[in-house]
């Protein structure tokens, strides 16, 4: 994954959220998580908006958001299409 970063945003108590984890590491994606309930992750939630969860942002080299996930992608395909779709 060139030029990107993704940040997952997720709670401990969400299973949704468990599964992308689960997801990601299967497939070695590379990411950083925050979890909700934490002070940065309260902060995330105001900055990006964000209402469900999880919730995986996708920022390029200068930080700037590119796109948003919202839950966990039914499938390996659809994963990789939010991953390696060009905006």
């Amino acid at each position: 994954i060139n030029n990107m970063k993704l940040l997952k945003l997720y709670a401990t108590w969400c299973k949704p959220c468990v599964e992308l984890s689960e997801m990601l590491a299967e497939h070695s994606i590379p990411h950083e998580s925050i979890d909700v309930d934490s002070l940065d992750g309260e902060g995330m939630v105001s900055k990006y908006n964000v209402r469900a969860l999880p919730t995986l942002l996708k920022f390029d080299d200068d930080n700037n958001l590119l796109d948003t996930l919202v839950g966990c992608p039914g499938t390996k395909e659809e994963l990789m299409k939010f991953i390696y779709a060009s905006n």
